[in-house]
């Protein structure tokens, strides 16, 4: 329960009273009394509550909508009090304002309060109180104008519990909140920057420019403000900064990854910046480690390299023709022959395969007519079985007259090498794509970004022929979301499959090295081959410990998955979830806030009509400022306002706005006992909504 003060504040309760000589609000007004009689019937169509109620709180008179926000009936209310409907926790301040307004001390007072419905339920509404004195001063009755913000306080509390998602989600991926008044060069970090940063050293949550900017390095000072007056100077967001910060008590250093938007001011100069800082320091330190082992790889390799370049190769010379010359001890020992018994021989003698003999023999050719050094590599599989790599080098020597006498070659033993390179061409593969596909998860906006970033990344590091995506729908069905090279009709068959039940704990890949043999229906194995399909895998999406989806990989061959592959298959899982969580969080945050400010426009009129309606007079002005403010909380394009006649059985129109004279003639004067919307509205006490005109039976007639 809350006070109302001068400016309204929804973040802290404040108890607070106007006096009577500086109340900038004038009190309501209350229905004038003659006689003793009441003039609340002038109120019984607006929607807001007005109650009177005695100097010691015994209710004596009300109107329609107070009975309705309290669900008794005016003959059940007004055997009641103040205290009868007021909730425990909030009657004491409520009788206390009370007592002070009918001994004079505040001219009227206002607060939040909560009622006790007849049905048991509580209601906030907020209320405003005043007195009427009789002509002597005397205490008569009071009169309270009540508004039903039940609605407002549910926003409220669906906003707290989004601000407190938002700060979970912040803190789990080590960011916090922050603004910069550029007027005032102030900056304001969220509560939890201490834990993001790890360090405060006299970081206060408000700090100047130039204390923040001191425990940053000076190059990264001249990035940061180099950054900053781009943005400016380009009216646009400040995007992916990254810079260090220092903690001065050990030296430690913190990366941060900012990203910001800037607001102006109606001449277009920078007001404020406002963003969320991130600590990437362990990402930085996974970049080094990467390139730290990528050296290592490299000097491996080196090493690796300059060790087969010492062992011993297979020597030999040719003779133009192609006829073995020599060949050295290594050599014979691959062939299963003795010196004698190799020289005079073609590479055809010795049974070499025909493309390794055209390669040796090209080679040849290219050093007689070239009389330059050639190289070359070829696969070989000797006699006695052994399969290797070899890399092929071929010199010319020289005769005295320049002529090629004979070609001098060495063959070395590549095939470790050869092999050691596609590992390691396959690894950076692998973690091309899986860092790819974190930096750009890291900077999408949408969830059909989110969707071809992972599918790029799926198809790149796991080399399959195709890909998709699912997820679980609000009945925990899985829907294809996005895909890659699948036809309507296979992903029609297959929407909804599973191999986990939805609630399943900690669900592994599933892997079908070959359709054929699988243990699946009939029905779907023969849709899978007819898609072409000859192999696949599942893949769990798990966020928060709870199955949400799936990724598929296919492959058009037979294909066992190693274990690696699932490995990687798993953490691009995971980066998935996250950059799919992030941007739904993100997406609701954004609803949830749009939805929390049209309600409180919506409330702020509200209070300004009622305001208005209270003070006013004369009823065709009264009634003008009804139809207005009705148009613009239900953002319609007109509006009426009818009275009923129980003598007559009929609603008579009392004011219309945006209607065509004709329409408004039409609908003049409306039977309750028809079949008109209004008449519906009427009998049945609750609103009624036509959502197309011309097809309404309850419209009829009308035009």
């Amino acid at each position: 329960m809350s006070v109302k003060t001068q400016r309204k504040t929804k973040i802290k309760p404040v108890y607070k009273i106007a006096a009577p000589k500086k109340a900038r609000r004038s009190a309501p007004k209350p229905a004038s009394r003659s006689n003793g009689k009441s003039a609340l019937g002038a109120y019984e169509q607006l929607h807001v509550g007005i109650v009177e109620a005695s100097p010691k709180g015994k209710y004596i008179d009300a109107n329609q909508e107070f009975c309705r926000i309290l669900g008794y009936s005016k003959k059940e209310l007004l055997r009641l009090s103040v205290k009868d409907c007021t909730h425990a926790d909030d009657f004491g301040l409520d009788m206390k304002l009370h007592d002070q307004l009918v001994r004079g001390e505040i001219p009227f007072y206002g607060l939040e309060k909560r009622y006790v419905r007849k049905d048991g339920g509580i209601i906030w509404v907020e209320l405003t109180r005043s007195l009427v004195r009789d002509e002597e001063g005397k205490p008569l009755y009071t009169v309270a104008v009540v508004t039903d913000i039940s609605g407002h306080k549910r926003v409220e509390r669906v906003l707290r519990e989004s601000v407190e998602s938002l700060r979970f989600a912040t803190e789990a991926a080590r960011m916090f909140k922050w603004e910069l008044d550029l007027q005032k060069q102030l900056y304001t970090f969220s509560d939890n920057f201490e834990q993001v940063i790890g360090f405060s050293s006299g970081l206060l949550p408000q700090t100047s420019v130039e204390t923040v900017l001191s425990f940053s390095p000076p190059e990264d000072v001249r990035i940061i403000s180099d950054s900053v007056a781009k943005a400016i100077e380009n009216h646009s967001d400040l995007n992916s900064l990254q810079y260090r910060v220092i903690d001065p008590a050990n030296g430690q250093t913190v990366w941060l990854e900012v990203n910001a938007k800037i607001v102006y001011d109606d001449q277009g100069n920078p007001q404020r910046m406002f963003g969320v800082a991130q600590n990437i320091t362990e990402d930085k330190q996974r970049e080094e480690k990467l390139r730290e082992l990528n050296r290592q790889i490299k000097r491996q390799h080196d090493v690796f390299d300059t060790t087969l370049s010492n062992v011993r190769d297979t020597i030999y010379n040719f003779d133009p023709s192609g006829h073995i010359l020599y060949a050295n001890q290594t050599l014979l020992d691959i062939w299963g022959l003795k010196q004698e018994e190799a020289i005079g021989k073609t590479m055809a003698d010795l049974n070499y395969p025909k493309e390794v003999e055209q390669r040796i023999l090209e080679g040849i050719q290219q050093v007689l007519t070239t009389k330059q050094t050639v190289k070359n590599e070829t696969f070989y599989t000797s006699p006695l079985g052994e399969s290797a790599y070899y890399e092929n080098i071929l010199t010319p020597v020289f005769a005295e007259d320049g002529t090629v006498e004979f070609i001098t070659g060495s063959s070395r033993d590549i095939t470790a090498r050869k092999r050691a390179e596609q590992v390691l061409t396959e690894y950076a593969r692998q973690q091309a794509a899986l860092y790819q596909l974190v930096d750009q998860l890291r900077h999408t906006n949408s969830l059909a970004d989110v969707y071809n970033s992972a599918l790029e990344a799926i198809l790149s590091a796991l080399q399959c022929d195709r890909a998709s995506i699912l997820l679980c729908d609000d009945t925990d069905v899985m829907r294809f979301v996005a895909w890659r090279g699948l036809s309507y009709g296979y992903r029609k068959a297959t929407e909804g499959h599973s191999p986990w039940t939805s609630d399943e704990k900690n669900p592994y890949p599933v892997c079908v090295n070959d359709i054929r043999t699988a243990s699946l229906s009939d029905s779907l194995k023969t849709t899978i081959q007819e898609e072409g399909i000859r192999a696949l895998a599942f893949i769990p999406l798990v966020s928060n410990g709870r199955l949400i989806g799936k990724f598929m990989v296919y492959f058009n061959t037979p294909h066992e998955c190693s274990d690696a592959e699932i490995e990687l298959g798993l953490m691009i899982a995971r980066q998935l979830a996250f950059g799919i969580d992030r941007i739904q969080a993100e997406n609701a945050l954004l609803a949830s806030e749009a939805k929390l400010q049209a309600e409180l426009a919506d409330l702020k009129q509200l209070q300004i009509t009622s305001s208005q309606l209270i003070r006013e007079d004369n009823v065709n002005v009264l009634y003008e400022q009804i139809i207005t403010a009705a148009i613009a909380l239900m953002r319609s394009d007109m509006a009426s306002l009818q009275v009923f006649h129980p003598e007559k059985n009929e609603l008579q129109l009392l004011a219309w706005k945006g209607f065509h004279p004709q329409s408004a003639a039409f609908w003049e004067w409306v039977r309750v006992d028809s079949n008109s919307s209004c008449a519906l509205a009427m009998n049945g006490g609750e609103r009624v909504s036509v959502t197309d005109v011309e097809t309404s039976d309850s419209l009829a007639g009308s035009e």
